[in-house]
């Protein structure tokens, strides 16, 4: 049974590590396994660098965000021009 979210309880939040260890197990199905996190190092989601943020509605965690060099498309040419973003929502 899909559970409904009140939009109004969606927030983001900084990542801690109960959520970047939740992040690091996270598997889609085929062809959408190419965004799987299973087997990243939540140490390294947790790295300020990266600038991984946890999406939660109320207190569930129910998707990420990124901003910086973690939304970069590999192989695009970049500069300092706009602020680069990324994300997704859990695969429940």
């Amino acid at each position: 049974m899909a559970h409904l979210i009140d939009p109004g309880t969606i927030r983001i939040a900084p990542l801690a590590r109960e959520r970047a260890e939740d992040l690091a197990t996270w598997r889609y199905d085929p062809p959408y396994d190419v965004y799987d996190l299973a087997g990243a190092e939540p140490d390294e989601l947790l790295d300020p660098a990266l600038g991984f943020h946890a999406v939660v509605a109320g207190e569930r965690l129910i998707g990420f965000r990124s901003f910086g060099p973690d939304g970069q498309v590999p192989g695009w040419d970049y500069d300092d021009a706009a602020l680069d973003t990324g994300g997704g929502c859990g695969p429940r």
